[in-house]
């Protein structure tokens, strides 16, 4: 992939790991790629591979984990966090993430797209979040500012910007 003018290459010994690659090695046996998933499991614990983790592939592990694996949120929450802190991963935004998958276990009304956000604006900063879903209250540190209906009263006018 040209970026900038440039080719830009991955270190041997480095990839990006796909959401499938955990998912085969999660459902055991049945799974027909459970075998070459422990295979590059092994080479990462052999130190010859460093799987680069995206908090997509987190969000996919998550769905995956609550809607066919059948785990509990505190399950879930937990197994994913003990796997982040493995070695031989690289893990993009990993306090984010850490912190998403905690309030994901412990609080049972927020999905995990909601506890990213949550978690990213503990850990990064601002902790304030435009959104509807009052779930988010429920999280301390956190100021939700609620989003309130527009009206337009009749001596208001829209107007456009115009082009200079």
């Amino acid at each position: 992939m040209s970026v900038g003018g440039s080719t830009r290459r991955s270190p041997s010994g480095r990839a990006y790991a796909d959401t499938n690659v955990f998912i085969a090695l999660f459902a055991g046996d049945a799974h027909p790629l459970h075998e070459p998933a422990l295979r590059i499991f092994q080479r990462v614990a052999d130190g010859n591979l460093r799987l680069i983790v995206t908090p997509i592939v987190v969000a996919e592990l998550v769905y995956v984990a609550e809607r066919v694996l059948r785990w509990t949120r505190a399950t879930t929450g937990r197994r994913f966090t003990e796997l982040l802190g493995s070695l031989g991963l690289e893990v993009r935004e990993a306090d984010t993430l850490a912190r998403a998958l905690a309030l994901y276990g412990s609080t049972r009304s927020l999905d995990f797209a909601d506890a990213y956000l949550a978690g990213a604006a503990l850990e990064v900063g601002p902790p304030r979040i435009a959104s509807l879903d009052a779930d988010l209250d429920r999280v301390a540190g956190v100021t939700r500012i609620p989003l309130t209906p527009w009206t337009r009263t009749s001596t208001s006018r829209s107007t456009r910007p115009t082009d200079s």
